[in-house]
């Protein structure tokens, strides 16, 4: 994976429950938990986003309102992408659809600075693991009023997108997006439950706003929203739309959804 990835990742750890002074058997797990944290990632620059035409980016607020997961056909299993290399190939874990082969959803309200990893109010918990899916969704919407957990800046009251960031001589810049989307990636997701494994939802940052959109605009900081630069912010909300992708956290994986 490049580095220049905001992502969202999908930590899945399974653990054994044993009573005191038993050792921990290879019993099947009884007891799963999924977490999801939202990050971003830069080797020189931990704290802000250097892309590949100057351009910085110094805050990525990102608010996301649910997570669901597709069950797969029961009558057509999936491949599954358990390479240790992130290639795809046939072999299952254990159930691929589940007892039921329901779909994974879950509701919970976050808000994330994906440069710093900071989330508010907690990581996200989810289930599913031993168990294989066809499709992988996250939706993004602006908050309401009352709505910005507390360490999230007061500012993204009405927006579900607040990016900071610097145009390559240092004048600052701004976005602020009323994005209302789902995000819809395709393929085969495998939540394994007798290993620690992680996902990564990775966004594609390097077209989101460029130095040439930035060049010939005025202002301080130079505002991009509805009202203000408009043509470059719809431009802004179709390439959000476009640049997730889903990778299994392997150096070189190739995408299992998108």
């Amino acid at each position: 994976m490049s580095r220049r990835l905001l992502v969202l990742s999908v930590a899945m750890t399974g653990c054994v429950a044993t009573d005191v002074g038993n050792p921990q058997t290879n019993e099947p797990v009884v007891s799963t938990e999924a977490v999801v944290r939202i990050e971003a990632f830069e080797e020189s620059l931990p704290n802000a986003l250097t892309l590949q035409d100057g351009v910085v980016l110094t805050h990525a607020w990102l608010a996301t309102s649910r997570v669901h997961l597709r069950s797969c056909d029961a009558e057509d299993p999936p491949e599954v992408n358990n390479a240790p290399d992130g290639t795809v190939n046939n072999a299952t874990n254990g159930d691929t659809t589940g007892a039921d082969g329901d779909d994974l959803d879950v509701e919970s309200l976050n808000v994330t600075d994906l440069l710093s990893g900071t989330s508010f109010p907690n990581a996200l918990a989810v289930g599913g693991t031993g168990r294989s899916f066809c499709g992988f969704e996250v939706e993004v919407r602006p908050l309401e009023d009352g709505e910005v957990p507390a360490g999230a800046p007061p500012e993204l009251a009405g927006y579900s997108m607040l990016v900071r960031g610097l145009r390559k001589d240092g004048n600052p810049f701004v976005v602020r997006a009323t994005l209302d989307a789902t995000m819809e990636l395709d393929g085969q997701i495998l939540l394994s439950a007798d290993s620690p494994n992680e996902l990564v939802l990775g966004f594609a940052v390097n077209g989101w706003v460029t130095q040439g959109d930035l060049a010939a605009l005025i202002g301080d900081p130079i505002v991009i929203d509805e009202a203000s630069n408009s043509e470059l912010y719809d431009a802004f909300e179709d390439t959000v739309v476009a640049s997730p992708r889903l990778f299994r956290n392997v150096v070189g994986g190739a995408p299992i959804a998108r």
